[in-house]
């Protein structure tokens, strides 16, 4: 609600969703333990993959002209502590 209150107050179509952790895609055998180089890009195990970074999403509509820094801020002061947002243009 703050944030479509600051942003964009007529049409309110600033979205918080919740992070998905989803498994590391793996093409090789457990027994490998190796990740797989494909062109310009790699394939790591699940455990070298790590966790979700992020524990929520805030979906922002393109057309809207914001400061990354200031809503961060603004994130800040109203999440719960060691609470990470990641802010995505959608």
């Amino acid at each position: 609600m703050m944030l479509n209150d600051r942003y964009d107050y007529v049409l309110r179509r600033i979205r918080i969703v919740d992070s998905i952790d989803r498994p590391a895609l793996s093409i090789f055998t457990k027994d490998e333990l190796k990740p797989v180089y494909l062109g310009s890009k790699y394939i790591y195990t699940s455990g070298e993959a790590g966790t979700i970074k992020d524990d929520y999403i805030v979906l922002v509509p393109s057309t809207i002209v914001f400061e990354t820094a200031e809503m961060l801020s603004l994130l800040k002061s109203y999440q719960l502590a060691g609470m990470k947002p990641k802010i995505q243009l959608v």
